[in-house]
């Protein structure tokens, strides 16, 4: 007996010869088992690729049987995220790692999983098996296999770009609501961002800044020096800070503090420029109002200054014709006491008010720092006998009973 064997295409031949005696019988049988084997090789091939696939993903991969909710497999990552065994991810129900734990409130959910090809929540919430807090992106998709209906869910890590998100909505939201005015334009000046603080100060709509060069709030009187200056200081990595004078879309004029800096990027190439500014406007009148109040506090001081300094001139002068009569009529009256008592009230009450003038005098030197402070022991008895001879004769008058009477 021999055997040949020949391949046509997919087609084994496969050919025995009999040989019996002189006589030769030949049977051919045909059987497709080249292609049964590339059949078989090739899905030996794909599940190991699969496999290989399935445990390297840098997601979770999660097989439920559709009918039951129940695990069937899952991949090495989602083990590692949520730090369950393995043991004890297969044959549990979803809800019971952490999906849809609510049964009751998020039927409706697996429901969705079961009879839609496609699901997806961008943002579900979960706990691990030590307890810790994390927020996975789920996608599930329906496929048949082996002519059962199962359910691949695949699940991604997302707390930290979750937390990224939040921290980037909060300074969005910060920036925006900001009582200064923030606004961010390219190399050349044109306006990439601006908030709302620069909209209702200025008057413009956010179209109308967007695009345009921050030069539209120019009052024009900034001098070219010092706006090449600032372009200088910006452009070579440093910061700008000063004041000038903006105009709105009315046309009004108002004052602004600025703070003008590069934005660099992580090659510490400058890619914008971000101005914070703050509306000084009331802020200069009521500086310009001081300005005003103090010049005119020191005119005022000046013509008080200088009216004291006439006016004790101008008094002083009949005053020392006052005192000087005041004497001789004392000595004419000297045979009189009571003549002689009014002359010398007149005379003493004329040097009180001579040294009030001196006083008033003083007070404007005190206060252009041109006096001298003496200080020495004084005899009060004669003053305060002074002033009750000035008011002897009036108690006199109202018949009071008056008397000076020193310790």
């Amino acid at each position: 007996m021999s055997e040949n064997l020949k391949t046509y295409n997919d087609l084994l031949l496969e050919l025995q010869v009999l040989k019996q005696e002189n006589e030769s019988l030949t049977i051919r049988f045909d059987r497709d088992i080249f292609r049964h084997y590339i059949e078989e090789e090739s899905l030996m091939i794909s599940e190991s690729r699969y496999r290989r696939l399935f445990e390297s993903a840098k997601d979770g991969i999660l097989i439920l049987n559709a009918e039951t909710g129940k695990i069937v497999d899952v991949n090495q990552f989602l083990i590692d995220l949520l730090g369950y065994s393995k043991e004890k991810f297969v044959e549990k129900e979803i809800w019971e790692i952490g999906f849809f734990k609510d049964v009751v409130a998020n039927i409706d959910k697996f429901q969705e999983l079961q009879e839609k090809e496609y699901v997806r929540y961008e943002n579900l919430p979960l706990e691990t098996f030590a307890g810790r807090k994390i927020n996975v992106e789920f996608v599930s998709n329906v496929y048949l296999e082996n002519n059962k209906k199962v359910i691949q869910c695949n699940i991604r890590d997302i707390t930290v770009r979750k937390h990224h998100e939040e921290e980037l909505h909060k300074l969005s939201m910060a920036v925006q609501q900001s009582p200064a005015s923030v606004l961010i334009t390219d190399i050349n000046g044109n306006v990439e961002f601006a908030n709302a603080k620069v909209t209702a100060i200025t008057g413009y709509e956010l179209a109308e800044v967007m695009g345009k060069n921050s030069r539209i709030f120019s009052s024009g009187e900034m001098q070219h020096e010092e706006y090449k200056k600032l372009w200088d200081n910006i452009s070579s990595g440093k910061e700008w800070r000063g004041e000038f004078r903006n105009k709105k879309k009315n046309g009004e004029l108002f004052w602004e503090r600025a703070a003008i800096s590069p934005i660099v990027n992580e090659k510490g190439v400058i890619t914008n420029y971000m101005a914070i500014k703050e509306d000084i406007t009331e802020n200069k009148k009521m500086l310009d109002e001081l300005i005003m109040a103090k010049e005119k506090a020191e005119e005022m001081n000046r013509v008080k200054s200088s009216f004291f300094s006439n006016m004790s001139h101008e008094l002083r002068t009949p005053l020392i014709g006052v005192l000087g009569f005041s004497e001789i009529l004392e000595e004419l009256l000297e045979g009189k006491p009571d003549l002689c008592k009014m002359a010398k009230t007149i005379r003493v009450s004329g040097q009180r008010l001579m040294r009030t003038l001196n006083f008033i005098l003083d007070i404007a030197k005190l206060e252009s720092s041109k006096t001298q402070i003496c200080l020495q022991d004084t005899n009060i008895v004669p003053l305060l006998r002074e002033i009750a001879d000035l008011f002897e004769a009036v108690a006199a008058q109202k018949k009071l009973a008056y008397s000076f009477i020193p310790q």
